[in-house]
């Protein structure tokens, strides 16, 4: 009997230490996919890694592979738990997209290099509620292209393609070939947020492109405002968003930075407090360094905590914990899996996590239940006495 109550005891001490924050915050539950473009000839190709309750499972390296050899530059997204993956064959720049089911790894090409000519590499998003994707153009300067799913299978037929003109700021500069190539791109209500800009230049910002499928050519929405608030803005650039307070407001976290040679890559975290679309620097909060390796980031969420995950150059996954109000949580960061992966391209590799929401009873809930355990124990104990 004694035993027992001991047990119980510890079941109640449980429940009210529960309530500090876990490192790290976020208890991965899911599938990780790790995409390495190809470069120079090599295939552009997706690893997976699962994760349950924050264990990693066994690593597929070769989740998927493009078929066509020779592809270069790709970008990817995740929707829907499936993956859409954009390649160039390399000395063409005609993309390829190819959706793989997130289950299986089984691709098929969704659309044709024969779609136009977009230029070198491009940001790229889907739009989860419509299917739709969304492909910047750095050939023409000023556009995005919106290819509409009609739900056939493929983004091919006559009358998908709609080229959306209206940007501000030209996506190709007279720089050089780098300019408005290889960034980053995401899809968060019902706006496509990317990074463009010279990648060998402090010429970066963030411009923010709503999406209206139905409405073609025009962009509803520009709003270009690289947020600068001690930040240096040249490098590669990834970014996520999000709302992990809560409040309604869109949370910003986008990594970049090189400066005097040497780079060293920052999370910067900024909050659109007025909803106006533009991350200005009032609207800065905080920030934390990734170091020089540091590549795509991932904004992940439980359903009650928030980190970033984010992937280095040496295929090495790594986190930084926020805390409930969105901050970021400088001392709380770390390694969550070294893959051993070799990609041919260390300067562009991207990560999606499919978070799979993991049912974890609340610390008040274990309390409730080392309660009603006392109260069993507490009642058999007499029926023995009587």
């Amino acid at each position: 009997m004694k035993r027992a109550l001991v047990c119980v005891a510890a079941v109640a001490l449980f429940a009210f230490s529960g309530s500090a924050q876990a490192v790290p915050s976020v208890s991965l539950n899911g599938n990780l996919y790790l995409c390495m473009p190809g470069y120079d000839g090599t295939n552009s190709r997706v690893a997976s890694l699962p994760f349950t309750a924050g264990t990693a499972g066994v690593l597929n390296a070769n989740f998927f592979s493009t078929a066509n050899a020779g592809t270069d530059y790709s970008n990817f997204d995740l929707a829907n738990h499936n993956l859409y993956l954009l390649v160039h064959t390399r000395g063409s720049y005609y993309p390829d997209v190819w959706k793989v089911s997130g289950a299986t790894g089984v691709g098929t090409q969704v659309l044709a290099g024969t779609g136009g000519d977009y230029g070198s590499s491009n940001n790229f998003a889907v739009d989860a509620s419509t299917g739709n994707i969304y492909i910047t153009s750095a050939k023409n300067k000023s556009a995005v292209y919106m290819h509409d799913d009609n739900h056939d299978g493929d983004y091919n037929d006559a009358g998908e393609k709609t080229l959306m003109t209206g940007l501000s700021v030209s996506l190709w500069n007279s720089v050089g070939h780098d300019a408005g190539e290889r960034q980053d791109a995401e899809f968060y209500n019902g706006w496509m947020y990317f990074t463009i800009g010279e990648v060998w230049s402090n010429d970066h910002f963030i411009t923010r492109v709503q999406a209206l499928p139905g409405i073609s050519g025009n962009i509803a929405a520009d709003r270009s405002s690289w947020p600068t608030a001690g930040l240096s803005a040249e490098g590669p650039q990834f970014l996520t968003l999000g709302d992990p307070d809560g409040d309604g407001k869109t949370d910003l976290y986008a990594q970049e930075g090189y400066s005097s040679g040497t780079y060293s890559y920052t999370l910067g975290h900024w909050e659109d407090s007025n909803s106006d679309g533009v991350f200005s620097s009032s609207e800065y909060i905080d920030k934390v360094s990734l170091g020089a390796d540091a590549r795509d980031v991932q904004l992940v969420q439980d359903g009650k905590h928030s980190m970033i995950v984010y992937l280095d150059k040496n295929m090495v996954v790594k986190y930084v914990s926020l805390f409930d109000n969105g901050l970021i949580d400088a001392a709380n960061k770390g390694t969550l899996f070294t893959t051993g992966l070799a990609p041919s391209n260390t300067d562009y590799v991207y990560l999606k996590m499919d978070q799979i929401a993991a049912s974890v009873p609340e610390p008040a809930t274990l309390l409730l239940m080392g309660t009603a355990a006392l109260g069993v124990m507490g009642y058999v104990r007499r029926r023995r006495m009587i």
